[in-house]
């Protein structure tokens, strides 16, 4: 373990080429706009969270229930927006990929090559080593989501705007005088629960997929680092 432990050390250091390092004005405020949108939803998803008990233990007056739906509306459409920006500056961006595809291509060498280097001071033995166990940990955290969804960051945005729309569906409702959590329409309380569920498997599952590219590149370095050595 201490012949390997600082080959991890500095692995956990490199990082791929960062993708600000390559992205144009428009990918660039597509990121950022990313970043509040994210925050922006979470909150909404709490207030959501929130006001959704408060109706069940109390139902809102009508001014009360205006206010909720126009919070599930928006929980709906900032999503929505940034999926279609998305798309759009995507779709702009494959226009351009053949002028800018090369400029990529020597960006990411420069970077990897740095990387590469500094791995090659460590023995043959201790990279194999170091490769099986990384091998072997993206085995494991592969089949640990394999069987619930595949790509899990979209799939949150999209629970994100299911959620909205349940809410949004639930507060138009006519208030009714005993209002429960078994009350009501079960198929809408089943959506909203599974909802919820599935938001929460797919904000997990992005975590993990996000380790498992990491180990990913730091296995493609290693690669490379034996065949310089070999």
């Amino acid at each position: 373990m201490q012949e390997i432990k600082p080959l991890l050390v500095q692995l956990n250091q490199l990082e791929p080429l960062p993708a600000k390092n390559r992205e144009t004005y428009l990918e660039s405020l597509t990121r950022r706009g990313y970043k509040y949108m994210t925050a922006i939803t979470g909150i909404l998803f709490l207030i959501l969270v929130i006001l959704a008990v408060w109706h069940k233990a109390s139902p809102f007056t009508d001014q009360g229930r205006e206010i909720a739906i126009w919070f599930a509306l928006l929980t709906m459409f900032i999503p929505t927006m940034y999926i279609i920006i998305d798309i759009c500056v995507g779709l702009v961006s494959i226009f351009k990929f053949k002028s800018r595809s090369f400029d990529w291509l020597i960006l990411e060498i420069e970077h990897d090559k740095k990387a590469i280097e500094s791995l090659t001071k460590y023995k043959k033995e201790t990279l194999l080593e170091v490769q099986d166990w990384l091998q072997l940990k993206c085995s494991r955290l592969s089949n640990r989501i394999s069987t619930f969804i595949g790509n899990s960051d979209k799939y949150a945005v999209f629970s994100l705007i299911g959620l909205g729309w349940s809410v949004w569906k639930e507060f138009s409702k006519t208030p009714s005088v005993s209002f429960s959590l078994t009350n009501g329409d079960i198929v809408q309380t089943l959506l909203l629960y599974g909802t919820a569920f599935l938001t929460g498997i797919a904000l997990g599952a992005m975590i993990v997929n996000y380790q498992i590219q990491r180990y990913k590149y730091q296995l493609e370095l290693i690669e490379f680092a034996l065949k310089q050595k070999n």
